[in-house]
């Protein structure tokens, strides 16, 4: 995901998927697009994936201030008071979200179907 484009899901995936190495989500609203719709399944990477957490990704979070879990781009890392800053691709639809906190990140997503 360097280049900030999702690949589309494969029989790889759906394996990791079936095994427990991924959850899958329904993305609910429009604060993502263009890169995400409503509707879209997208599978998160839940295991082993705390060293890859940086900028531009992808992530599931649960948000305690809504008490859900939310999908959206991670923008700023900061480690030393772990704080994960995160917002929607789309502004004028994504509300103003405090910092996650790592205990709360979910996955990075890693595929995603329309």
């Amino acid at each position: 995901m360097g280049n900030g484009k999702l690949k589309q899901s494969g029989s790889l995936e759906l394996f990791y998927f079936l095994i427990g190495l991924r959850m899958g989500f329904r993305v609910e609203g429009n604060s993502m697009l263009p890169t995400l719709k409503d509707g879209d399944l997208v599978l998160a990477r839940t295991f082993l994936f705390r060293k890859e957490l940086k900028p531009n990704n992808i992530i599931v979070f649960f948000d305690t201030e809504r008490s859900m879990k939310m999908i959206k781009r991670l923008v700023e890392v900061d480690i030393e008071n772990d704080l994960y800053y995160v917002r929607g691709d789309n502004r004028n639809e994504s509300a103003k979200i405090a910092p996650v906190r790592l205990r709360n990140i979910i996955g990075i997503i890693h595929s995603f179907k329309p």
